[in-house]
């Protein structure tokens, strides 16, 4: 079977035959159960043009929380993984306030700082550990915050990319990441796919098959996608040629192939899909799906109640993560990975001040980089179509949220505390009345103008130049540029058919 050929039909394949349509239903079905969208949401199969979206099953009114979803897969940022101390699956903080003080210092502390910690401990009580799970550890030395974590993440492909479960791949897997962190962070994200399908092949009763394959790849099916470097426009302000970020994306996909080919090579089944084809559409799937993930760090109201030696210390760390652009904690947009200048995904600081040593840092964003950051591929929230006047939108940090937020799909437990959800699990919530039967839309893009507030209220748009339409006018071209990032040629949202 061709497995390229295989994962890159679009939904008019997935859809074509009954057999097909049922398996996919049943795929989305299945997902929403997992978060306890039944009765919620259900997925819809619109046609070939505008394909599949989500559709509400019950009346929603603004601010309601619609669903939310942990990642189907999920990577903490390398850099992010310096600073803060959080599970490999959900991002949920882990460890203690004594392990994360001593993770951001890069040191151990001294007894007088140790001694002082526990009189702080027995000041505050519980708002000391609140926030912070026991740390679970894989043989690999990866941590979690739970053995349900740890488990979850083996089932779903680490076992497969574990050095400990599989020392005879061990250099090749540490290779593999150390050339991933220097060029596309993504790649890691990357490699938990391979190691899932990996894992269902190799599960499978015909390890060999066509069925066995199907099998595997069938949960990447569902998503939007595109070769890569098809999704990854030019940067026309630094006028860079289509056809040497072409070239550079290739280069970077056929030396990352190439290393993901010895990790794999005990395992004969994984060679159609160990190709530079069938990755650069997963990075095409991951271009046009992945949602950023922010943990809120528990560290937060302690720093009040620490000493200010070790505040001060933390604070002068945290500022040397500082990224070019500050968080937007609750925004709706789609994340988009710009491949830089050397393919990396995301914008970090990467360990070095972005402000000079004479220019005074901002309290608050050195807070913000204290937060657990990651991205994530997510089924349903995958699923939902873009619209320039959404109906909903997703809420990637849950500091802000109440406790209705479901847990493991159960709508009657919740993975907060207080109104803080500890993991990393993204929000998705209405920002108007939402009817049964009408189709849930959200914004791919960062919008400013004309955003509904979560009361039902309209903004004003954006002061602007003297001719209003003029102004409308540069938006909509915009909107319209920004947009065929995400194979979006023509929008036929409200918003852009006025």
């Amino acid at each position: 079977m061709d497995a390229v050929a295989f994962l890159a039909q679009d939904n008019a394949a997935l859809y074509a035959d009954a057999a097909s349509r049922t398996k996919t239903q049943g795929h989305f079905e299945q997902a929403i159960d997992g978060i306890g969208g039944r009765g919620r949401v259900r997925v819809e199969y619109f046609g070939p043009l505008r394909g599949k979206g989500v559709v509400a099953e019950k009346a929603f009114v603004s601010g309601d929380r619609v669903f939310d979803e942990l990642a189907l897969f999920a990577i903490q940022s390398p850099d992010n993984a310096r600073l803060s101390r959080a599970c490999q699956k959900c991002l949920h903080f882990v460890g203690s306030p004594i392990d994360q003080i001593e993770l951001m210092l890069t040191r151990k502390l001294s007894a007088k700082e140790r001694a002082s910690l526990s009189k702080t401990a027995a000041k505050v009580g519980s708002l000391f550990t609140e926030g912070f799970a026991k740390e679970v550890n894989c043989d690999c030395g990866e941590h979690y915050c739970s053995i349900e974590c740890r488990d979850k993440d083996a089932a779903n492909g680490h076992t497969s990319i574990c050095p400990s479960a599989n020392p005879s791949s061990a250099l090749s897997i540490a290779e593999f990441k150390e050339h991933a962190i220097s060029t596309n962070e993504t790649f890691l994200l990357a490699l938990k796919v391979f190691g899932f399908i990996a894992s269902r092949l190799k599960a499978h009763k015909n390890p060999s098959s066509v069925e066995a394959l199907e099998h595997a790849i069938w949960p990447l099916r569902v998503f939007a996608k595109d070769y890569w470097w098809n999704v990854c426009l030019p940067n026309e302000a630094e006028e860079e040629d289509p056809e040497e970020l072409q070239m550079a994306l290739r280069t970077l996909l056929t030396d990352s192939t190439a290393l993901l080919s010895k990790i794999f090579a005990h395992v004969p089944e994984m060679k159609p899909v160990i190709n530079v084809g069938f990755y650069s559409l997963l990075m095409g799937i991951f271009e046009r799906n992945n949602l950023s993930i922010l943990t809120p760090s528990p560290m937060l109201p302690l720093l009040e109640h620490i000493p200010d030696s070790i505040t001060e210390a933390i604070m002068k760390r945290a500022s040397e993560f500082i990224p070019n652009h500050g968080h937007n904690q609750h925004s709706n947009e789609h994340d988009h990975h710009h491949h830089g200048e050397h393919g990396h995904s995301h914008d970090h600081g990467g360990g070095s001040s972005s402000s000079s040593n004479n220019e005074e840092v901002d309290p608050f964003e050195a807070l913000d980089a204290m937060i657990a950051e990651g991205t994530g591929l997510h089924t349903i929230q995958g699923t939902i179509n873009h619209s320039c006047k959404p109906n909903a939108m997703v809420f990637k940090d849950a500091s802000a949220l109440d406790g209705s937020s479901p847990k493991n799909g159960d709508p009657d437990s919740t993975s907060s505390t207080g109104s803080v959800i500890r993991d990393g699990r993204t929000v998705l919530r209405a920002v108007r009345p939402i009817a049964p039967g009408e189709e849930i839309t959200i914004s791919y893009l960062d919008e400013g103008v004309e955003e509904e507030h979560m009361d039902g209220s309209e903004s004003g748009a954006e002061d602007g130049g003297d001719n209003e339409n003029e102004v409308d006018l540069d938006e909509k071209a915009w909107r319209a540029l920004s947009l065929k990032e995400y194979g979006i040629d023509d929008c036929q949202c409200p918003k852009c058919k006025q």
